[in-house]
Parts: structure tokens; C-alpha cells; sequence
């Protein structure tokens, strides 16, 4: 898993059908802007299992299913908490299985209140965006990042 901006940027070289996502990577000083390709024969989105984001965040292990890596990811279409505020677009948060005890996220860590049980928060995340229907991802940009902040912090 990428841990630091040069690894990133490894990451991206090669990938040939792409979209855009936020990665919030352990080692990280800032959330990046990153490529995210399509699965293997996958020529356009069509759903949010089309996605590969086992680049960026580590979502499986070799006999995991996708129902159990469905739980490593969560769809906002509001902000935490505050279900009253709707957002413009959706965001998906895909979150790293923490069975291979991934290193602490000191980025996504320092913006969150502590948690109850004093654990840290661990791995990789990676945001995509799309329209509320979820039927098409969209470009995630710098003005993104701000509300998917708040969606953290909550």
C-alpha cells in the first residue's frame, strides 16, 4: 500500500482506464488527488464494484468475497450526524481491512476526535465521488476536499 507521495506516484504509472479519487495515505500530509483504474475488463463505470481500489487501500484478502469488502466501504449523501444537511454529490470512503494491522493514518487521525475505545484509526481511505443515484462517478477535485473533511470528522 502507498504510504508517502513517492509511492503515489509509483502507483500511478501504468493504469490505463482511470477516475479520479481522494487518498488519504498513512504517511500522507495532505489528502492527494489520485487515479483510480477500473477493474480488469471493465470499459466504464457502472457501478462502484467497478472500481480497483485495491491499489490504493488493501480491501481483501485472497479468499475475501465482495460482500464482506462491500463493509470496507460506506456512501455519504449527508454529512454524519446531521442528516438534515444533504450533500450535492456522494461520496464513497473506501477503508483499509484491518486484519493485516495496517500503520496509523496520522493524516485522517489528526482531524478526528479521539475514539472511545483510544484505538487509532488505521490504513489508507480513498473518496470517490459521484451523482446522488450513484449511477455516474464523477471528478473529485481540490474543492472536494472540504466536505469530505467534515464526513471525516464526523
Amino acid at each position: 500500500m502507498p504510504d508517502s507521495q513517492f509511492d503515489v506516484q509509483d502507483r500511478l504509472r501504468d493504469m490505463e482506464i482511470q477516475r479520479p479519487g481522494l487518498l488519504y495515505a498513512t504517511l500522507g500530509s495532505v489528502p492527494t488527488i489520485v487515479d483510480d483504474p477500473l477493474i480488469e475488463g471493465a470499459n466504464k463505470f457502472k457501478s462502484i464494484e467497478d472500481l480497483y481500489v485495491e491499489c490504493w487501500v488493501r480491501q481483501r484478502g485472497f479468499y475475501d468475497t465482495s460482500t464482506r469488502r462491500a463493509k470496507l466501504r460506506r456512501t455519504y449523501y449527508s454529512v454524519p450526524n446531521l442528516d438534515t444537511v444533504l450533500l450535492d454529490f456522494a461520496y464513497t470512503i473506501f477503508s483499509e481491512e484491518g486484519e493485516s494491522d495496517p500503520p496509523i493514518n496520522a493524516l485522517v487521525s489528526g482531524m478526528v476526535p479521539p475514539r472511545p475505545n483510544g484505538s487509532s484509526v488505521q490504513g489508507n481511505f480513498l473518496v470517490m465521488k459521484h451523482d446522488l443515484n450513484s449511477k455516474g462517478l464523477l471528478d473529485i477535485c481540490d474543492d472536494d476536499r472540504s466536505v469530505v473533511n467534515v464526513i471525516l470528522r464526523r
